[in-house]
């Protein structure tokens, strides 16, 4: 092989078939130069790569890449020799030092199931955010549903419904209740503007 046509480190590429797969290395690919490289005969794929893939700048060493593929299932069954009820002893950790952690169903549902599930948002300021948005219905069922915040705003832009069928308590410390139009063109509005206050969201 001339030296031109030689993988980036400048060393020999290696491939090897087998009967029912094939593994290779110093190959070029999207996910930068192969380092390793096995291949079945039914599609899967497992590899390792040099950090100088799609989306890096084509200098960096320290970002090599990991890749599966498979075109069935994917398994994964981890601890059953651990001790049952134990806190802080995990079957499965993955610690993601830098960058996003992205979970994708395309044409399937995402299903988290478990004892107790538990989602912290802990960011420093400006973050710590935790956003949930869905097409259709969110839909949160439990004997007992509490919201703590300092500042919590419910907001229809068509229709609230607020149904007890036992007893409702509701207390303040200062009430404002109006109809947007009471707000807009009545007497409501002066009373409101001379005290420096609005009505959030009409």
């Amino acid at each position: 092989m001339s030296r031109s046509s030689l993988p980036i480190d400048g060393k020999e590429t290696y491939r090897k078939a087998g009967i029912r797969h094939a593994e290779q290395s110093g190959q070029p690919s999207i996910h930068g130069m192969s380092l390793w490289n096995i291949q079945t005969q039914e599609g899967q794929s497992l590899g390792f790569y040099s950090g100088m893939g799609q989306g890096t700048d084509g200098t960096s060493t320290g970002s090599g890449r990991m890749v599966t593929n498979t075109p069935g299932l994917s398994m994964e069954v981890c601890g059953y020799g651990l001790k049952a009820g134990q806190e802080n002893n995990p079957g499965k950790y993955i610690h993601c030092k830098r960058g996003d952690v992205w979970i994708s169903a395309d044409d399937g549902d995402i299903v988290l199931s478990g004892k107790n599930v538990r989602i912290f948002a802990d960011g420093a300021a400006p973050d710590g955010d935790f956003s949930v948005n869905a097409n259709k219905v969110a839909n949160i069922k439990s004997p007992d549903i509490r919201l703590q915040g300092e500042k919590i705003a419910i907001n229809g832009s068509n229709q609230i419904n607020i149904i007890s069928e036992g007893f409702f308590e509701l207390k303040y410390s200062f009430l404002t209740a109006a109809s947007s139009s009471d707000v807009t063109y009545g007497s409501l509005s002066g009373i409101l503007g001379s005290m420096g206050l609005s009505v959030p969201g009409l």
